[in-house]
């Protein structure tokens, strides 16, 4: 039977500052089934009308270029080797050996990546790699600068050089004419276009602001560094800037005397050509800082994660970790990056807005870096890196640790601390002498292992010992848990000199590296950790332990196609057998088995230190060709094998150091070949690199070694499906098994699953309604009832086609835990809800999305073994496991399953009114709620009780500390509700097909988060005013609640009868005091008033006076203060932004004042604005 379900359209947003309107992104369900369209005017239907309205476009955000190739080679290529290849070269960047390159033929990539791989003068290809933002008088503003007092900045600026510092801002475009930073920028460049200058946006323009925003110029906030002068390089066009952009502005920003670069980007993929240019610019005495990344996980993120640069993490207010930053060995120091308040372009307007992201806090550190470098402006990249790490502020577990590195950067520390004291390890040994100097002799005879700590920072552990060419030394390296060791081979001999970096994996794992000596001469290895982390607190928590071995050659365990390995009975375990992967350019063993009756195979190969290992299964037909009939089949040339067959099974899912498993259904008559093998797959073209993330590192060749692998193959016939589900569906193997199918065509069937697209494709959407029905009843008869709280329910994945399906009715609404035992077998897990909708009079039951364990918001797309969810009282749902997407191997031990409540009626009181017809009638005013259930879509009813225009205002509240301790993270999420407007014309609480024509969207955005817009309105008609909830993430659910205003705007004019002339009102409205010292009015700026509506005010000072006048107003209005004297301008303030408070300062003398308050293009308020005028 073919799987469908109802793929309700689980929407996620990301937020476009630009143009201040939504931009959805990619929907949970983008990488499962197709969408089946309801029949129905449902929630559905409004979602595909806001998709004809453009709101609903889906962002693209792949990692890779899919037109531009990145090309390293070690001779010049010339036209005819790029003609040959079908590309043509678009940059070249020859200082460091590199080709940019275009496809000539679109959606050609993979051929063309295929050709370059195979020109000899080729070192490395891979696709583009994508960088993204990594976004999130007295000067008036800076008491919402909460990181510049919890820094002490103030204090550190005091302590600060006279020495000027050049900081290059690698971003998005900067604002030249904003207050905060045009004395502070210098003539910038423009990789996207040098032709023309760039474009402001607000994200590089928040950047640079945060580094050095001028002080004491009466507007905003300052800067780290105020005194630092700017050079801006745009590497960014729409939101992304291709790795070759990026590594130029680096080269640019060192040819141009920058001192401290910025690097507010990032990807998870690392790219060569970038790495070379960090590279290039911290050996040029250039201090690189960079975001580690918004992901929330433990992984690196690059540039930041590269050796030298300053890798810096997010902080909040309260000095705790934010919940999108990543953390890890990668990670340096943290930084506040949490709602930092800088200058901002939009909307054509330079202003300021709270942003968060490990793109704030990387600036925050920066400016620090050349605050020390004002003064002591000598100092090296390391030297800088060191005192900032050796001064920061512990946080978190005592001294150095993965979660906050080495602290939260300490400006004013830095500055005070005694740069005598920097230590010599710091500057490690370059040069021969050096090393050869600081290395120890060592006698290496067969085998050595020589273990050591490191207690100073930066520090490099040397030893040496006289090799002869020809000969191997294996090498492996195993350091401390959360420390990332990495070593380099010099090798020094008369005939040359040869060098080599082993930093293929992060902490906990083993690095290796088998070197073929080239020539007689001496070997030094030198040990280090990556980031320059020590421990000296005598504990020994940063150790290792460097293996070496010397060889004649390499051993061979001669397995091949031609001579595979012929596996008896089962379990087969390798034991004492040397199995080794030889060969410079990759070794494939393989493993030939039958199996006597159906059951599932496990094939577990162990690690190898430096090797990225595969496992691939083939069926004896893929590897054997027959040129006639008179001949026995022979195998395929093994050269040609990855373009002539593809696996049934593939196992590549870990990386570098960590081995692999598979477990798959094998049937008896069929003779299985196990390839085990060091070659990188390549089935699938560019998808390769986003899989394998070591194909970014260092090109395509295997890495050899004389490490043996263990391997052990063991089968188990697996009990009876427990559900039987899907059910009507004609598996490969059970064609097999019921003659249906022979060998060869199981074979093909088994390719055609592998590569998705068999011809009866469980997401084919065209499927008739009758089997859509059927799918559902044999859903409802046989999913296994799973009780909520239930622990280790136990199951099989028994295919690759299997899914084991639950069914579940809470008899509580409640947030609930599901989790999965922590093994291999995770299984991803997805909870559907069983929707009821009516057409002509029918029942239609569909399954609609609710979530899921797989992160589809994350790169690297985690099963995780835990998801939180909220499930309502009485309601049916479904759930499923199955095998991920990129990981398809089959359950060999059971799966255990366990549910428990957490939080009870996490719900609004609104509830339950997720549909026109459940809407809830409510006043005019402000109703607080909550999308606290996965998809909740909110309907309230409202009654117009005069014709006019009603105003729509959403903002979801701020987290409070009482939330973030009663519920799960998972469900503390930035949450946007859509207002939607339909007209019930009829009154019948219900939305007709006719109504649905007339749907109107709210969907304007301020900076602030709030969501505002109007509708007309007629006495004593009704309208449902929905909330459809767009939420950044996979559980689609917040608990966070929402405000949402709906009243009418065409209120009386406060100052109706007044009359202005020459800029003095007839009858002006008054402020009264609320406070000593503080005189105060609110008011509405109303609607239906041509070219907007003004307010005016009197302001009567019997005496000088001086001090603040505040125009504070909601996020659906730019409002601007002015101030008059007999109908005279005499100041005015329009610095800020959409929901920003305008603040003016005035020193006046003795007599009548008028104040007007507006917004900047006449539009209304839906929420009161509030004057304020303080005296001093």
């Amino acid at each position: 039977m073919k799987r469908f379900v109802k793929q309700w359209v689980a929407l996620g947003v990301t937020t476009s500052l630009v143009g201040g309107s939504l931009m959805p992104g990619v929907s949970t369900a983008v990488e499962k089934e197709k969408l089946l369209a309801p029949k129905k005017v449902s929630i559905s239907a409004l979602k595909k009308q806001a998709e004809k309205l453009g709101l609903n476009t889906t962002k693209d955000q792949t990692p890779f270029s899919t037109d531009t190739i990145v090309v390293k080679y070690d001779r010049p290529l010339s036209a005819a080797d790029h003609a040959r290849a079908g590309a043509m070269v678009i940059k070249q960047i020859s200082s460091l050996k590199y080709a940019i390159v275009k496809i000539k033929k679109k959606g050609d990539i993979n051929n063309v990546l295929k050709a370059y791989q195979k020109n000899s003068k080729v070192l490395s290809v891979s696709p583009s790699v994508n960088y993204q933002p990594l976004t999130g008088s007295a000067d008036l503003k800076v008491n919402k600068q909460y990181y510049l007092s919890l820094l002490e900045i103030a204090k550190a600026q005091k302590l600060a050089g006279a020495n000027k510092v050049k900081v290059a801002v690698i971003d998005s475009g900067v604002d030249s004419n904003h207050p905060e930073l045009k004395e502070a920028l210098l003539p910038g460049y423009n990789a996207v276009n040098p032709m023309n200058p760039a474009s402001p946006h607000f994200h590089g323009t928040h950047v640079a602001g945060i580094i050095a925003g001028e002080k004491e110029n009466g507007v905003g906030g300052y800067g780290v560094n105020p005194n630092a002068s700017i050079l801006p390089i745009t590497v960014m066009d729409n939101g992304f800037g291709s790795d070759y952009l990026v590594a130029e502005g680096v080269l640019y920003a060192v040819e141009h005397g920058a001192k401290v670069i910025n690097i507010s980007l990032g990807s998870p993929y690392s790219s060569p050509l970038l790495q070379e240019a960090i590279k290039t610019a911290i050996d040029k005495n250039v201090t690189v800082v960079a975001a580690a990344g918004n992901d929330g996980i433990a992984h690196r993120d690059y540039p930041a994660s590269y050796e030298g640069v300053i890798s810096v993490g997010s902080t909040n207010k309260n000095n705790q970790l934010s919940s999108y930053s990543n953390y890890g060995s990668s990670v340096d120091l943290v930084a506040p990056g949490e709602d930092i308040y800088s200058s901002i372009y939009y909307e054509g307007k330079s202003g300021f807005a709270n942003l968060s992201g490990t793109s704030m806090s990387s600036p925050v550190v920066a400016g620090a870096a050349s605050l020390l470098l004002s003064k002591y402006p000598n100092l090296t990249p390391a030297q800088v890196e060191y005192v900032l790490e050796h001064t920061a502020k512990d946080l978190g577990a005592k001294g150095y640790d993965t979660k906050f590195g080495n602290g939260l950067v300490n400006p004013v520390g830095a500055l005070q601390y005694d740069m005598k004291k920097i230590p010599a390890s710091v500057q490690n040994p370059k040069t021969e002498q050096q090393i050869l100097a600081a290395a120890q002799q060592v006698e290496l005879k067969d085998e050595l292992i020589q273990e050591g700590a490191l207690t100073k920072p930066n520090e490099e552990q040397w030893m040496k010992f006289d090799v002869k060419k020809g000969e191997y030394i294996q090498t492996s390296l195993l350091g401390s848990d959360n420390y990332d060791y990495k070593y380099k081979l010099h090798l020094y001999s008369k005939d040359g000199n040869d060098v080599k970096e082993v930093d293929q994996v992060q902490d906990g794992k083993q690095e290796g590296k088998l070197y073929k000596v080239p020539a007689d001469g001496i070997l030094a290895i030198g040990v280090k950790d990556t980031n320059g982390n020590y421990d000296n607190s005598g504990a020994k928590k940063s150790t290792y332990k460097l293996s070496l071995k010397r060889l004649e050659a390499v051993p061979e365990d001669h397995i091949s196609l031609a001579n595979p390995l012929e596996i008896g009975a089962l379990p087969y375990q390798s034991g004492n057998q040397q199995l080794t992967f030889s060969g410079e350019k990759g070794d494939n063993d393989f493993f030939k088995l039958k199996v006597d009756e159906p059951q599932v195979v496990k094939v577990k190969l162990s690690a190898v230190a430096g090797v990225n290992s595969s496992i691939q299964v083939y069926g004896s037909d893929d590897l054997m060709v027959q040129t006639d009939e008179n001949t026995p089949p022979v195998p395929i040339d093994e050269s040609k094998l990855d373009d002539e067959a593809m696996p049934m099974f593939v196992a590549n899912v870990n990386g570098t150091s960590e081995g692999e498993t598979l477990a798959f259904k094998a049937i008896p008559g069929q003779d299985y070949y196990v390839r085990i093998t060091n070659k990188a797959p390549s089935f699938f073209g560019i998808e390769d690199f986003a899989m394998n993330f070591d194909l970014m590192f260092g090109g395509e060749d295997p890495e050899e070694s004389a490490l043996p692998y263990q391997l052990s193959i063991e089968g188990k016939v697996l009990p009876e499906d427990e559900d039987g589900l899907p059910v009507h569906r004609d598996l490969p193997e059970d064609g097999v098994e019921k003659g249906k199918l022979t060998v060869k065509e199981y074979a093909k069937k088994k390719e055609e699953v592998i590569k998705g697209i068999t011809a009866d494709s469980s997401d084919d959407a065209k499927e008739a309604e009758n089997e859509e029905e059927q799918f559902l009843k044999d859903l409802q008869a046989g999913a296994q009832p799973h009780k909520l709280g239930e622990t280790n329910a136990k199951g099989y994945i028994q295919s690759l086609e299997d899914e084991d399906w639950f069914a579940i009715t809470p008899e509580r609404t409640a947030i609930y835990d599901f989790t999965f035992n922590k093994d291999e077998n995770v299984p991803m897990f997805e909870i559907y809800r069983l929707a009821q909708y009516e057409e002509d009079g029918k029942k239609i039951e569909m399954l609609e999305p609710v979530t899921a364990n797989l992160d589809y918001f994350s790169p690297f797309r985690r099963v995780n073994e835990r998801i939180s969810v909220g499930l309502r009282k009485g309601e049916k749902y479904f759930a499923v496991a199955r095998t991920p997407f990129e990981n398809q191997t089959l359950s060999f031990d059971p799966y255990e399953l366990s549910s428990k409540l957490v939080v009870d009626n996490p719900e609004d009181k609104y509830e339950d009114n997720d549909a026109p017809e459940k809407a809830k009638t409510i006043p005019e005013g402000t109703i607080t709620g909550n999308f606290a259930l996965p998809n909740d879509v909110d309907f309230y009813y409202v009654s117009a009780k005069q014709t006019g225009i009603n105003g729509v205002f959403y903002k979801q509240q701020e987290l409070t500390k009482e939330l973030a301790d009663k519920y799960p993270s998972s469900l503390l999420n930035e949450a946007y509700g859509i207002p939607v407007i339909i007209e019930d014309t009829n009154n019948n609480r219900k939305i007709d097909d006719t109504e649905l024509d007339k749907v109107r969207f709210v969907e304007k955005m301020s900076l602030n988060n709030s969501i505002y817009g109007s509708f007309p309105t007629k006495k004593g008609k009704n309208y449902f005013v929905g909330l459809l909830p767009f939420v950044n993430s996979s559980t689609q659910a917040s608990v966070i609640p929402y405000d949402f205003t709906v009243r009418n705007v065409l209120t009386k004019d406060e100052d109706a009868g007044s009359v202005v002339r020459n800029n003095v009102p007839s009858k002006p409205l008054e402020l009264k005091p609320e406070a000593p010292g503080l005189w105060t009015a609110k008011g509405h700026l109303n609607a239906g008033i041509t070219h907007g509506d003004k307010d005016w005010y009197v302001l009567n000072l019997k005496k000088a006076a001086k001090g603040t006048m505040t125009f504070e107003f909601g996020g659906e209005i730019d409002g601007v203060i002015s101030l008059y004297k007999d109908g005279k301008l005499l100041s005015t303030s329009n610095h800020y932004v959409d929901g920003d408070a305008e603040i003016m300062p005035f020193n006046l003398g003795k007599g009548k004042y008028h104040i007007e308050v507006k917004d900047v293009n006449g539009n209304s308020t839906i929420n009161p604005y509030k004057l304020s005028v303080k005296f001093q």
